[in-house]
């Protein structure tokens, strides 16, 4: 069976000698596998996954605070499948001062559509 799966990425940095920076990312990926059974439909499956993060560092970077977004689309587009169908979302924070640990803050919140 042929199949057309392309895959696309992309990461745009804006950045101020790394005393604050945004980053801003996307990919993208289309599969389609085979049925599983004689005379079923090909199943089409969508994945895009999207992230921002943001950065300051006052001081030579002594201190630095990070924070960050991270979403999943996982979109099966076969009807039948679209069960199957998720989205999480993952939510980051992390920060660093001289002299102290680094602290780090992470949530995950997986929903089904």
């Amino acid at each position: 069976m042929r199949a057309f799966n392309p895959s696309v990425g992309g990461l745009l940095r804006f950045s101020s000698r790394q005393t604050l920076s945004l980053s801003l990312s996307d990919n993208f990926a289309r599969t389609e596998d085979p049925p599983y059974s004689q005379g079923a439909a090909v199943i089409t499956h969508d994945r895009n996954i999207g992230s921002i993060e943001f950065k300051v560092a006052p001081g030579g970077g002594e201190s630095s605070f990070c924070c960050g977004n991270n979403n999943v689309l996982d979109l099966y587009e076969t009807t039948g499948y679209q069960y199957a169908t998720t989205w999480a979302t993952r939510a980051c924070s992390i920060c660093r001062g001289a002299g102290c640990p680094r602290l780090r803050s992470s949530c995950r919140l997986p929903r089904g559509l």
